[in-house]
């Protein structure tokens, strides 16, 4: 959810009579257990409650031992799905950078990418300004790189 609606409809439930807050699921209210905690508060603040729709049984007043466990792990899951998939994507694109293909995100220099091919393609350009770079490195072997690993 966007956080300025977020804060708007907070600061809302103060001024309008509301008893509830319908989502589809509560991963949309909250990334981190930080905002939820926070979230809850304000809530029970003004006695409103959070109706899920893929969460039938979830209240913030629920104090069921069951419900606590399906609601928590509910929430877990949530925060499990956003890493799975970035973990999958990740993977994919070191694939495809290992096998030499374009993987997304800022081109190196010394590289450019055909547009629609998605492939790398040396720049001559700036090849040349790389070369000599090698060259002076070579000449002038106590000369170091800011970026190197060793600095």
């Amino acid at each position: 959810m966007n956080v300025i609606r977020l804060q708007d409809m907070l600061s809302d439930i103060r001024v309008q009579q509301v008893k509830a807050i319908v989502v589809l699921n509560t991963s949309r209210l909250w990334r981190s257990d930080m905002v939820k905690v926070l979230i809850h508060r304000e809530l029970k603040r003004q006695n409103v409650d959070i109706y899920s729709i893929e969460q039938p049984n979830y209240s913030i007043y629920s104090h069921d031992p069951n419900d606590f466990l399906i609601n928590g792990m509910m929430e877990l899951l949530d925060q499990y799905q956003p890493l799975e998939i970035a973990l999958k994507l990740g993977r994919g694109r070191k694939q495809k950078a290992q096998k030499g293909g374009y993987a997304g995100g800022r081109v190196a220099y010394g590289y450019t990418t055909r547009k629609r091919h998605k492939q790398l393609v040396v720049d001559e350009q700036q090849a040349k300004v790389i070369k000599r770079l090698f060259e002076l490195k070579e000449q002038h072997p106590l000369w170091s790189c800011p970026n190197t690993p060793s600095n």
